[in-house]
Order: C-alpha cells, then structure tokens, then sequence
C-alpha cells in the first residue's frame, strides 16, 4: 500500500521498478518542488537519493536529490527552470543510477550477513554510493 509523505503518494514504496510516471506539480521554487506523486527514493539508511528529471512544456528539470520534511522535496540542479504550482509533469528517475543503488545495497546486505557469519559481528551502518567501492 502507497504511503504519503506530507502531500506526496510515495510510488516507490509498491513499485521498485517504476521509473517513469505523470504527476501534479503542488508547490514550487527554486528551494524545492513537492509533487503529488513521486517514486523519487528520498534516501535514508545510508542510501543517497534518486536523481532524474522532469519533464514539461517542452522544458526539462532535472532532480539532482530528494529531501524529506513536512513534504517529499524534490531538489532541481541549480539554474535549471521550475515547473510552477499546477502543471502536469513527466517524471523520470535515472534508472542506470537506482539500479546501481539497489544492486550495491543488497551487496551490502550480503557482505553484511558474512561479517557476521564469520566473525559474529554486526554492521550497525553505513554509506554507500552507486557501485563505488573503496577500502
């Protein structure tokens, strides 16, 4: 079942493969955009945001993170156009990126349960970015 963060539906949360949808700009500025529906994965746990884009009009925002508050907060690239309050957007998340996050997350998961398998320790956290690795 979809569960809302403030004023957005949050679509990620029963769809992990949706990458593209319609949604409703509700407010906007150049602080952030709230939609009315978002599979935008805001980040948490360690895991960084979805990145993407907006399309509308014949112009393209492009989403370089997701912040959580009262609302689902979409943050636009700096200078790129906002879309204002009202109008019907085409929402795209960079699937490339999301899949890279999925696959490294349950790699972690994994790596994680071998930790603890082989020396009874547990992992309590973590950052990770998208197949980037480091020692």
């Amino acid at each position: 079942m979809s569960e809302t963060l403030g004023r957005t539906t949050r679509l990620e949360l029963d769809d992990q493969a949706l990458r593209d949808w319609e949604a409703v700009v509700l407010d906007a500025g150049p602080d952030g955009i709230v939609l009315d529906r978002s599979a935008f994965y805001p980040g948490g746990g360690g895991q960084p945001p979805d990145h993407g884009v907006l399309l509308w009009q014949g112009v393209q925002t492009r989403i370089a993170g997701v912040r959580k508050g009262d609302d689902l907060v979409l943050i636009p690239v700096e200078d790129d156009p906002v879309p204002p309050a009202g109008t019907v957007v085409q929402a795209a998340v960079e699937d490339d990126r999301r899949t890279a996050l999925m696959r490294t997350h349950s790699g972690l998961h994994l790596l994680c349960g071998v930790v603890f398998r082989d020396y009874g320790c547990l992992v309590t956290g973590g950052n990770m970015e998208p197949a980037k690795f480091s020692a």
